[in-house]
């Protein structure tokens, strides 16, 4: 779904198949990761859409208009673009080394396991961090969900 780098769909703000966002959000986090530094804002702003057109309400994820995210990219700001993104409960630490190797660890929510993620950026490390967290949880959910299901004759007695 990769057309020269960019992903193709991710303007769809309704996508409610959860398999489908799930896929477009692991292509997301391949362009953070394996991208380049002039296509942050762009990655940003795709993030953005699928964020907040997900089908999974309960996500903790940040309501925040296109238009602050935008005044934050046109001023440079791109980690704090998507600083704005994260949910609430989410922390992080950013690190950048030698090479100008930038890494993100993030913990999506209370309780949730760490993710560390690598990017050309700061704001890309920090933002392919955070949706793995987020698919991290969605994962976790589908596995409980799937274990419990009252038409799997499995769960609590």
């Amino acid at each position: 779904m990769q057309a020269s780098g960019r992903i193709t769909g991710a303007t769809s703000v309704t996508e409610s198949e959860p398999e489908v966002w799930k896929s477009r959000l692991r292509e997301l986090v391949d362009a953070c990761v394996n991208g380049s530094a002039d296509e942050e804002a762009d990655r940003i702003r795709e993030a953005m859409l699928l964020l907040h057109g997900g089908p999974f309400s309960a996500l903790p994820v940040r309501s925040v208009s296109p238009a602050d995210i935008q005044a934050k990219l046109v001023c440079g700001g791109a980690v704090s673009a998507v600083i704005a993104l994260l949910g609430p409960d989410t922390v992080f630490m950013l690190s950048r080394g030698e090479g100008n190797c930038c890494l993100a660890t993030v913990i999506v929510g209370l309780g949730a396991e760490e993710v560390t993620s690598v990017g050309p950026t700061l704001a890309l490390a920090l933002l392919a961090a955070y949706l793995q967290g987020l698919m991290a949880i969605v994962d976790r959910a589908h596995s409980i969900m799937g274990k419990f299901s009252p038409g799997s004759g499995s769960g609590p007695q």
